[in-house]
C-alpha cells in the first residue's frame, strides 16, 4: 500500500520509536521536502508547458514568468510547424545581453526561479515549449501524496528520519538514514540521466552540515 502524508508521518514515528515527537513530526517532512527540492532531478519530475504572450512579464520584452512549480530546466524550443521546432542555447546573463532584441529567438537564461530571459525577443504570437523539472507537490491534508512517495517512499522515509535523528542529536543515525536518501536520490537522478542522454547527478550533499560541498 503506498504511503500518504498521514501513514508517512506514522511510519517514521513507528520505524524510530519516537511516538512523543507526533508533535513535531510534520516539521522532519517538510525538511525532508525542502532536501528533494535541492538534489532530485528524477524522470517522474519531468514535465513541459508552453510559454506565451500571456506569461511575458513586460510588453515588447523578453522576460516570461516560469512555472510556480519550476526547479530546473531541461529544454527551451520556440515551437515552429513549419520549419520544425528550434532547440535555444542556455548562456550566461552577460553572454546573453550581448544579443540584439531584433535578432532571431536562440538563447535563454533563467534569472530566477521565476522568470526567463530571452534574446532575440518573441514576438507576440510565439510559442516556446519549456521541458523542465517540476517541485514535487509539498505535503499539506493527512491524505495527500505525490508520485515520488507513491514510487519512491524510501527517499520521504529515511530523509524525513535522519531530520528526525538531527533534531534529538543522534548525529550518528542521521547520517546513516540521510545516506540512504541520498544513495536513492542520486540513483534515480543517474536513471533521469541516462534517460535525457546526460547525466544530471548533482555533487555530493553534507546531511551532517546541511549545506553542499
Amino acid at each position: 500500500m503506498s504511503l500518504t502524508f498521514s501513514t508517512l508521518k506514522t511510519q517514521i514515528l513507528g520505524d524510530t520509536h519516537r511516538s512523543d515527537l507526533s508533535g513535531v513530526v510534520a516539521n522532519f517532512v517538510r525538511q525532508a521536502e525542502g532536501l528533494i527540492y535541492r538534489r532530485l532531478r528524477c524522470a517522474e519530475m519531468i514535465t513541459r508547458v508552453d510559454l506565451t504572450d500571456a506569461d511575458r512579464v513586460t510588453a515588447d520584452e523578453g522576460f516570461y514568468t516560469l512555472p510556480s512549480d519550476y526547479l530546473e530546466a531541461r529544454a527551451f524550443y520556440l515551437k515552429d510547424t513549419t520549419n520544425g521546432d528550434v532547440l535555444l542555447e542556455p548562456v550566461s546573463l552577460a553572454e546573453l545581453r550581448r544579443y540584439s532584441s531584433s535578432a532571431n529567438v536562440r538563447q535563454y537564461t533563467v534569472i530566477s526561479d521565476r522568470e526567463v530571459e530571452f534574446r532575440g525577443v518573441p514576438s507576440t504570437s510565439d510559442e516556446l515549449e519549456l521541458i523542465y523539472f517540476a517541485r514535487p507537490a509539498a505535503f499539506s491534508a493527512d491524505g495527500d501524496d505525490n508520485s515520488i512517495l507513491t514510487r519512491h517512499e524510501a527517499i520521504y522515509l529515511h530523509a524525513s528520519i535522519s531530520m528526525l535523528y538531527a533534531y534529538t542529536q543522534d548525529l550518528e543515525l542521521s547520517a546513516s538514514h540521510g545516506q540512504i536518501a541520498l544513495d536513492a536520490i542520486e540513483t534515480l537522478n543517474e536513471q533521469a540521466g541516462r534517460m535525457i542522454g546526460g547525466n544530471n547527478t548533482l555533487g555530493y550533499y553534507d546531511l551532517n552540515s546541511w549545506g553542499a560541498r
